[in-house]
């Protein structure tokens, strides 16, 4: 059973940093992977389930610093935190840190523990309205001056590459997860009928302009 002091902390002071991240990898998204990462436990053996809870709350607490290089720094932040080293021995932290350094789906190795392969795992999107809100507010911040047409064409090839038939995110699945399946098939459907990616990118996202980017 979880220290009632630690489930204080990671609910009240954790967590809702989460939301310093925007859309996509706030709370919400951090209570999405909880679930997940549950229900790929059940396939493992010896879990710690208090430190997979603290691992999905702390994996993306860097986003908002450096996105591109938010791993190093979600672990550092674990690392670093004092309070939550009362709860934890020294090598049970440096678990937790690498498996937080080991959860993206573009890195080249397989994650070191089977911590990092559950949130791994737990991380992927199933759902294809979360998707095409995520790479709009990725787009939102880091082109903001650009047309629809060229945002629309960003973020599709974002869908190839992650996604397509030799995406990136298609390797590393270290679980059955028919959830992900279906997204799979999805959003291959939908990256290879244009038409239908420009539609539904504009009804998840409410775009009523179509030739800009509306905040």
């Amino acid at each position: 059973m979880i220290n009632i002091k630690l489930r204080k902390y990671i609910e009240e002071e954790i967590i809702p940093r989460n939301d310093l991240n925007g859309k996509g990898h706030d709370a919400t998204h951090v209570y999405y992977v909880l679930i997940r990462s549950l229900r790929f436990a059940n396939y493992a053996t010896k879990i710690n389930y208090i430190m997979l809870y603290v691992i999905v709350a702390y994996h993306d607490l860097g986003f908002n610093i450096d996105e591109d290089n938010h791993e190093k720094i979600s672990a550092q932040i674990l690392l670093n935190d004092k309070y939550l080293a009362q709860f934890f021995s020294k090598e049970e932290m440096q678990i937790m840190a690498e498996a937080i350094e080991d959860h993206r789906a573009n890195l080249q190795n397989e994650p070191r523990s089977i911590y990092g392969k559950i949130i791994s795992s737990a991380e992927r999107n199933t759902l294809i309205d979360n998707f095409m809100q995520k790479i709009y507010f990725y787009c939102l911040k880091h082109f903001p001056n650009s047309d629809l047409d060229s945002v629309l064409e960003i973020s599709r090839q974002h869908a190839i590459e992650k996604y397509g038939k030799k995406g990136y995110a298609r390797n590393k699945i270290y679980f059955p997860d028919l959830d992900y399946e279906r997204f799979l098939n999805k959003i291959q459907n939908l990256i290879e009928d244009y038409d239908s990616f420009y539609q539904t990118y504009l009804e998840v996202n409410e775009i009523n302009f179509p030739r800009k980017i509306v905040k």
